[in-house]
């Protein structure tokens, strides 16, 4: 699940796949396959590492990351690249160009910048019955579509199992937003959770959670919804795995990047093999529980000894100097 999570959003992460053009005013990278992020997301570039695997075990180029000021010069720079590739590509002079887009944003400006350019465009989204709650794109001109999912069912499982309660009472950390979020309230009770405000008191949430699903919400701050769950002594569900490294959330709910990565280098794969092929979507699933019981102890939780067997990474935590707040 991508999710596991990876959830959700809009993603700002653009990963460019090609081979340097010649120019002063375009820096050479020191790889075969260069790859620049955005800000919008920067979750998404935990992909990157299962990207660059899944390129290796491919046998495919070598892609380094390249971090960038001036997003829109960034967009431009790459685009001659890709363009002056394909124009070498149609004339015999080298392989034709894929580009990475991770995330909607991404996807849609890249493909109003080369439109004729092989790419593999990666989106998240958190599904319900096998749903999107937020409606896919279509896939335009040469465009392979890998989508990654969260499943609302495994995020209603991961709650029952972590509070051990058949009917969990959850909030979400973001501003209210009724009219966006409306039809993800009606899934999750419809799995049999109880959605309330986070200051609700009767009933009160058991489970805080700091998650981005895609329907138009705002999160609140991180240090702000870290404040409120150990005020309230509630767990603290997340789907940032940055998160959990750093030892700030007792629970993250995360995809398997690596996974998805392979998955995209094997599209890249089939399109460099074949530039006109149009491979069908590709979904993948996945589901990772991880559990830091140093910080479930800074937030005064127990968590049921079920649920830390089924936990795929469990750990005592961080040192207390690595713990804190932060955005």
């Amino acid at each position: 699940m991508l999710p596991g999570r990876f959830r959700l959003l809009p993603a700002l992460v653009l990963l460019l796949l090609c081979v340097p053009a010649r120019g002063e005013e375009e820096r050479a990278p020191a790889c075969d396959l260069s790859a620049v992020r955005l800000t919008e997301d920067a979750r998404l570039l935990q992909i990157y590492d299962g990207l660059r695997k899944g390129l290796e075990r491919a046998h495919l180029p070598r892609v380094c990351f390249e971090e960038v000021e001036d997003e829109s010069q960034a967009f431009a720079t790459f685009g001659r690249r890709l363009m002056r590739q394909q124009e070498r590509a149609t004339a015999g002079e080298g392989q034709p160009p894929v580009a990475f887009a991770f995330g909607d944003g991404a996807a849609a400006r890249l493909r109003t910048l080369v439109p004729d350019v092989p790419r593999v465009l990666v989106l998240t989204r958190y599904t319900a019955a096998g749903t999107p709650i937020a409606p896919l794109p279509k896939a335009e001109g040469r465009a392979a579509v890998l989508f990654a999912e969260t499943r609302l069912e495994q995020v209603a499982d991961t709650l029952r199992r972590m509070l051990d309660t058949r009917t969990p009472v959850i909030a979400f950390a973001w501003s209210a937003q009724p009219k966006a979020t409306a039809p993800l309230k009606r899934a999750l009770e419809a799995l049999g959770a109880t959605v309330v405000a986070p200051d609700a008191t009767d009933p009160a949430p058991q489970a805080l959670l700091h998650m981005r699903l895609g329907v138009g919400e705002t999160l609140l701050p991180f240090s702000k919804t870290l404040e409120l769950a150990r005020r309230r002594r509630i767990v603290l569900l997340s789907d940032d795995p940055a998160r959990y490294r750093r030892g700030r959330v007792p629970v993250v709910l995360s995809g398997d990047h690596e996974l998805v990565g392979r998955h995209a280098a094997e599209l890249a794969r089939q399109l460099l093999r074949d530039p006109e092929a149009r491979p069908p979507v590709r979904r993948v699933t996945t589901s990772r529980v991880l559990v830091d019981l140093r910080a479930a102890d800074a937030h005064r939780i127990k968590l049921p000894l079920s649920f830390l067997a089924g936990a795929y990474s469990l750990r005592r935590g961080l040192p207390a100097a690595g713990v804190g707040g932060g955005r």
